[in-house]
């Protein structure tokens, strides 16, 4: 006989395939259940009817995670290999060591099967062959079938359940041949075979302690718990598969729902703010559908599995959630709206029914209150599932019919010995009045019967729980629970037509009847709770407030109290260790984003660090879509704070584009935006400019490379380019102060070429006549004294390269035409570099300081070389000009190390006869 654990859990008999058996031989794995059902009975084990399952494997040899689970749970296992396929057979020794090293045993029932033995024509394995095979596998048991001709078809499914090993485990089993479904559809070459029935979905293991059990967590029952076995198992195979090789299978099942969260804000307006929460429920819905088959197919014990279960519960606790935010604020907004309305007080002569729905409608406290419990029994309702196919263990016309069949063998003259006190009577009231037992098999179904009983009326289906009494044979039972219902006779009021009276008319007499026995510790404990429940005679004690965090959220919902909800996730987030689940800061944030729709105020700072800490979670799941219109709900001077952080990890320009993009469809202020990202770079090491001599230039560094592609950001939008022009300014000061010329020459070559012509076309478009603001043409200016000094020291640089590079003799072809000759006189000549114009603004002032010395002497070492050394004097009169200031910017020892090199000029001009000047000296 199969214990209650067996019973709840199947004996799954399992075909396995060889490699490339699924398209040669055709045959998906099977197993057999046994879960005891009459009108689906496939075998008998002992005399009680099974339920065959047959389950389809098509496609899963790459997931071996997947195949080792299969075979840990199944008792039985049928290799099939197919007559026309030496590869199927050659396999098989491979597949049964599989199967052996997975159950750590090697005493596992099993038959060999050649299939298609119905195309010997095509025979490339001997039936020998597979004989021999099976004789070396402990001499397992062997056939050949064929689905096609339907030969040893129902063989192949009973042989194995028949065989020593499975009798030892489960007693006699006897196939109930006439009972199968048409097996050859297992065998068959055509596509993936169906369930040949579904495994009701049942209750799970609830305690039978009312006292002292914890029945909120009966209503969150995990899929091992439960036993589910859904009819859409083969259908999700290879995407269940694929999320379990994830580190956390939860987290990667779900994280579409961010921007499914996001799409639906988007799609309704603010007048539809209800059809959106709904949506939000529904979407949370999916997700739980999809993470049960997930954890169904999990292997118990490892992290992952752990970590999957977690996040469906948490996404079941936001489902519900959800669900209680639409009931509840969809009455509260319509009470608030009819607060005004007047209701007429209900007559004397009205009915119960009447009486209650006027204070229903006139009291929203005891409306609300019905709301949160028909909230609580949708809960249950949802875990229940369907009862009505798992009641298999009750009489289906008598009730207690073990003890009627006891009392009437009784009477007969052939009944002799002792026998044990029972009951004489069956009425409903016998086993208390009488104080006696019912017999052992009535007592343990009306136990089993009275807890699901119980379970039902907790998730609302009372009808549910009559028509099972009725189909248990107590029909008494299922008239209890009609004795809740208002009394209300319509024909008072009137009418052509006689109306049925609906309810109680004696009510307060059942209330009673059902307090009492609801303190009666004679009934059984579900009974009792029963009763207890309809009547309202419950015991109202917490034995400990839960701290999960949805489950306070529900609290304060249903309270609504809103500042208090608020406190706590203020509380949530200063605490900071352990982190918040990224799903519930998101469920925070759109309920922060709900109760702003309905203009309820919120504490800011609470409102604000919720939004931050959500899109933090967004940037580091690299959400990029979602941020910007998350950002968009802070306050705007922190909203492009925020938002120019995150495009500071941004570096792709097609990506920086379209992040633009959604900033801009957002409502960010764009220019503000972008012109943050590059100040915060930029003034990222504010270290002042540094004396330099003559030193070779520093290299450019990582941090260098940052500051030259921040300008990027600046030069997407033309309305942009006169701050493009400062912020580039200002980088370029300082890598040139930092003597960094070749980082500068970058900086500057990311600004395009017409931004000067750009930014006088903006300002003529804006209807200006008068001239640019000060502030964009000392942008320009200095843009043009930059590009000035680059090319000077450029020019130098090749100045320098040539004059210390070996001369090279120009050659002159002997058949050069004339403009050859001309172009190679020219290349012997001297050259002679441009004067350099050292206008400064105001605004370069230190810069100023540090280059045009250095400046000063670059020119004075090139007129000197060149022994132009009256020119050289001449850089005196520049340096001294009260027009251009030039001496103001050299410190005391330049100007000493100036007049040094102007010294040794005059001194060489002396030499050549001449005044210090250089010119000729009058006699």
């Amino acid at each position: 006989m199969l214990s209650a654990q067996e019973e709840q859990a199947g004996v799954p008999l399992i075909a396995c395939n060889s490699s490339g058996e699924e398209e040669q031989a055709g045959v998906p794995l099977i197993a057999f259940n046994s879960s005891a059902q009459e009108e689906q009975a496939g075998v008998e084990v002992d005399g009680q009817q099974c339920m065959l399952e047959i389950l389809d494997t098509a496609g899963t040899e790459q997931f071996t995670a997947m195949r080792d689970l299969y075979m840990k749970n199944g008792q039985g296992f049928a290799l099939v290999y197919s007559i026309t396929a030496q590869s199927t057979f050659n396999d098989l020794q491979d597949l049964r060591e599989q199967i052996l090293r997975v159950k750590d045993t090697d005493d596992v029932p099993m038959i060999l099967v050649g299939n298609k033995c119905d195309l010997e024509d095509e025979r490339v394995v001997g039936k020998e062959q597979g004989q021999n095979l099976a004789r070396q596998w402990n001499s397992c048991a062997f056939l050949e079938s064929s689905a096609k001709s339907k030969i040893n078809v129902n063989e192949f499914c009973t042989r194995v359940l028949v065989s020593g090993e499975m009798k030892a485990v489960y007693g006699t089993v006897t196939p109930l041949i006439k009972r199968h479904p048409d097996v050859s559809a297992i065998l068959s070459t055509g596509g993936k075979s169906p369930r040949y029935s579904q495994t009701p979905a049942r209750l799970g293991n609830l305690s039978t302690n009312l006292d002292d059990s914890d029945w909120t967590n009966t209503l969150y029952l995990s899929p091992q718990q439960s036993g589910l076995v859904d009819s859409s198992f083969t259908e999700d195979v290879t995407m269940s598969a694929v999320m379990l090789k994830e580190d956390d299978p939860g987290e990667a099942a779900s994280f579409s729902m961010f921007p499914e969260f996001l799409q639906s804000y988007l799609r309704h307006s603010s007048s539809a703010i209800f059809d959106l929460i709904e949506e939000y429920e529904t979407i949370c819905e999916e997700q739980v559908g999809m993470l049960k088959k997930i954890v169904t197919r999990a292997t118990p014990g490892q992290q992952k599995f752990s970590q999957t279960a977690s996040m469906l519960w948490l996404l079941q606790q936001e489902m519900v959630t959800w669900r209680l935010l639409t009931s509840l604020y969809r009455d509260r907004i319509q009470s608030a709206l009819e607060d005004d309305v007047m209701i007429d007080a209900a007559a004397p002569s009205e009915s119960e029914k009447v009486i209650v729905e006027n204070l229903f409608q006139r009291d929203s406290l005891v409306r609300q209150s019905q709301i949160v419990v028909d909230w609580l029994e949708t809960i249950a309702k949802d875990e229940i599932g369907d009862f009505s196919d798992n009641i298999e263990f009750y009489a289906k016309s008598v009730h207690w019919e073990n003890t009627l069949h006891t009392l009437k063998q009784r009477r007969t003259p052939s009944h002799a010995g002792f026998s044990r006190p029972l009951v004489t009577e069956l009425d409903p009231d016998a086993p208390v009045r009488q104080k006696l037992p019912l017999a052992d098999l009535d007592r343990e179904d009306d136990i089993r019967m009275l807890k699901y009983l119980f379970t039902l009326i907790r998730a609302g289906m009372t009808e549910e729980a009559q028509r099972l009494c009725k189909r248990c044979g107590q029909a008494w039972r299922a008239a209890t629970l009609e004795g809740w219902k208002l009394y209300h006779d319509p024909n008072i009021s009137g009418g052509v037509e006689l109306q049925p009276v609906e309810g109680n008319p004696h009510r307060c007499v059942w209330k009673t009847c059902c307090w009492r026995m609801a303190e009666d510790e004679q009934f059984n404990r579900y009974e009792r709770a029963i009763y207890a429940a309809l009547s309202g005679n419950l015991k109202q004690r917490v034995l400990e407030e839960t701290t999960e965090h949805y489950h306070v959220i529900q609290k304060f919902i249903i309270l609504g109290d809103l500042d208090g909800l608020m406190e706590e996730f203020s509380d949530w987030l200063s605490h900071g260790k352990p982190a918040l689940p990224s799903h519930l800061l998101r469920f925070m944030t759109h309920l922060i984003l709900f109760f702003r729709s309905l203009g309820m105020q919120t504490k800011e700072e609470v409102s604000v660090d919720i939004l931050k800490t959500y899109i933090q979670v967004l940037v580091n799941k690299k959400h990029t879509d979602l941020i910007a219109f998350y950002v968009s709900h802070l306050p705007a001077d922190m909203a492009i704070a925020q938002y120019s952080e995150f495009l500071e990890c941004v570096t792709e320009t097609d990506q920086r584009k379209h992040c633009l993009e959604l900033a801009k469809e957002a409502g960010l202020d764009v220019a503000a935006v972008t012109k943050t990202v590059v100040e915060n770079i930029r003034k990222r090491d504010a270290d002042d400019f540094s004396h330099h001599d003559l030193a070779l230039d520093s290299g450019t560094s990582e941090e260098d490379l940052r500051k030259i592609d921040v300008i990027d950001w600046l030069v997407f939008d033309p309305s942009q380019r006169a701050e493009a022009l400062k912020q580039s300014n200002a980088i370029m000061r300082k890598f040139l102060g930092s003597k960094k010329h070749e980082a500068a020459k970058e900086v500057f070559a990311k600004i395009p070429e017409d931004s000067m012509r750009e930014i006088y076309k903006q300002w003529e478009a804006q209807g200006m006549d008068i001239p640019l603001p000060a502030e964009d043409q000392n942008a320009i200016r200095e843009h043009l004294c930059i590009r000035a000094y680059l090319e000077a020291h450029e020019a130098f640089n090749e100045w320098f390269k040539h004059m210390n590079s070996p001369p090279q003799k120009p050659t002159l072809s002997s058949q050069a035409k004339f403009t050859e000759t001309v172009a190679h006189e020219m290349k012997e000549k001297e050259y002679e570099d441009a004067e350099v114009d050292p206008e400064r603004s105001h605004q370069m002032t230190l810069l100023r300081r540090l280059c045009l010395p250095m400046m000063a002497f670059l020119l004075h070492s090139v007129l000197h070389s060149t022994e132009q050394h009256q020119e050289c004097l001449r850089l005196a009169d520049i340096v001294s000009s009260e027009q251009q200031k030039l001496y103001q910017v050299f410190s005391k020892e330049e100007l000493r190390k100036f007049l040094r090199k102007l010294r040794e000029s005059s001194l060489l001009l002396l030499d050549k006869d001449l005044d210090p000047l250089g010119y000729e000296i009058q006699s």
